[in-house]
């Protein structure tokens, strides 16, 4: 799919979605965006590309081994030498109003812009907080124009070209961070303000993820509430969104207007939505997050692309009485949460998001005008996988390893039916049909819904998983019929 195809998927949600409109009663929608996975190139750091390179040069020679972001025509190694200089600024901008446009369409309200922390702010010349802080303040810049409003969110520290072992920051280097991002865009209009103050959130808050700024403190939230203490001294009030697990004490971000949310898209659908129902219960602000899977060899886990898991996770936040649903992530193809249009993944997340964000604001299934199916399955079938489902406690019982096979979602405003090989899987009217057929995909067979089919192209069969190199790992291949 060319860059231009995207400009006429935008266009098009925003027709639809301007005619069914997006009414809330009070509901938001987050996505968390990674600030160096950039729509022209991947960075590392503050200052340097990423192995990927200018656009996804080295990815996209590696095929569908390295997914990529589609990236618009004329955005290529000729932006620049090395970030961040206002040749690759000037191009970025343009290509987020693109994505702005995109992210709007399919019913997001507000983009969670993570960022490196800066340990060197305010030494060595250091004038910003944050790495890659200018994308930070262009993101403001067009979010207002695409209605569409931004909020940081701080990882919890620094591992990049600059720290390639990791750098934790103090409590002293995190009250200096965070005041000097509040001082510098706290008065801006597009920053998010769900409760009047502008809002911060940050990943890895929990003292148990080991990166507690007070490594004496044993008050249960590991010094944070300290921190923040004293950036409000110097800064003003504002809002902390912290990543905690149910031991994390709340009474100190609910008194200042902030909650909590959970970071956990490597958890099976279970674990993660049974702590959050307990969360939820908890907070009042919490923040219900979901992602579409996830995959990361390095720790051994496989999250498959299971559209069930999108469906129930929407309908308990619902059921819960959850007002913020966050979707991990735009872009982190890192670890395959990913939903922006890609070289494997086309555009077709972007509908079912759009689908169930409506779903969300409305407290109303929406009604299709056309019968829709996406479908996933394996771009790979490796002989030999190190990843599977995570041990958690509450999990031991369903952990199992990669299955193959063809997901698929479906919905039709009139019963029909959906094909995934020789199988015909019944779609009842206005009803969300989730499934997976255990098929081999290494032969040809094709997908589609109402008679309207698509071939897909068949699985390679390889010797072992390798995620990022040849001949590649456990990711998937999607096929959308609309």
């Amino acid at each position: 799919m060319r860059y231009s195809q995207q400009r006429g998927l935008a266009a098009t949600l925003v027709v639809l979605l301007s005619v069914i409109s997006l009414p809330t009663f009070g509901a938001t929608t987050l996505l968390t965006m990674i600030s160096w996975h950039t729509p022209i190139g991947p960075l590392n750091g503050c200052k340097s590309w990423g192995s990927g390179g200018a656009g996804y040069a080295a990815s996209k020679s590696l095929g569908t081994v390295r997914n990529s972001p589609i990236v618009p025509a004329g955005f290529g190694p000729s932006v620049g030498a090395t970030p961040i200089d206002g040749k690759f600024l000037s191009s970025y901008r343009r290509a987020i109003v693109e994505e702005a446009a995109l992210i709007r369409a399919s019913g997001f309200d507000v983009i969670a812009f993570d960022m490196l922390p800066n340990p060197n702010f305010g030494v060595l010349g250091t004038e910003e907080p944050f790495c890659l802080f200018p994308l930070f303040r262009e993101w403001l810049e067009v979010a207002s124009a695409a209605s569409l409003k931004v909020a940081p969110l701080a990882d919890v520290q620094n591992q990049s070209a600059e720290f390639p072992n990791g750098r934790r920051l103090s409590s002293e280097e995190w009250v200096s961070v965070l005041s000097g991002l509040l001082d510098r865009t706290k008065d801006h209009p597009a920053l998010w303000r769900p409760s009047g103050l502008p809002a911060v959130l940050h990943f890895g808050t929990d003292p148990s993820y080991g990166f507690q700024p007070d490594p004496l403190a044993n008050d249960g939230d590991g010094g944070w509430l300290s921190v923040l203490a004293k950036v409000r001294s110097q800064s003003g009030a504002f809002s902390f969104y912290a990543d905690v697990r149910n031991g994390f004490p709340l009474e100190g971000l609910k008194s200042a207007k902030g909650g909590s949310y959970m970071f956990a898209p490597g958890a099976p659908t279970d674990v993660w939505n049974s702590l959050q129902s307990i969360a939820a219960a908890r907070d009042a602000n919490f923040i219900w997050s979901v992602s579409p899977g996830y995959y990361m060899q390095g720790r051994r886990t496989f999250i498959p692309p299971d559209f069930d898991r999108i469906h129930r996770t929407y309908k308990l936040a619902m059921s819960a009485g959850v007002k913020i649903m966050n979707v991990v992530s735009w872009n982190d193809l890192g670890e395959d949460t990913d939903i922006v249009p890609s070289e494997n993944k086309g555009r077709a997340l972007l509908g079912v998001f759009a689908f169930y964000n409506q779903w969300f604001k409305t407290g109303k299934l929406p009604v299709p005008t056309q019968a829709r199916a996406v479908f996933a399955y394996p771009l790979r079938l490796p002989a030999v996988v190190e990843s599977g489902f995570p041990s958690w406690d509450i999990a031991k019982a369903g952990v199992r390893a990669f299955q193959g096979g063809v997901y698929y979602w479906a919905i039709s405003p009139v019963a029909t039916s959906l094909t995934v090989g020789s199988s015909v899987i019944t779609v009842p009217a206005n009803t969300v049909v989730t499934g997976r057929i255990a098929i081999d995909t290494s032969s040809k067979f094709d997908v589609g819904i109402s008679g309207r089919l698509k071939p897909a192209s068949p699985s390679i069969k390889v010797e072992r998983e390798s995620q990022g190199r040849a001949p590649g790992g456990l990711e998937f291949r999607y096929v959308d019929v609309n």
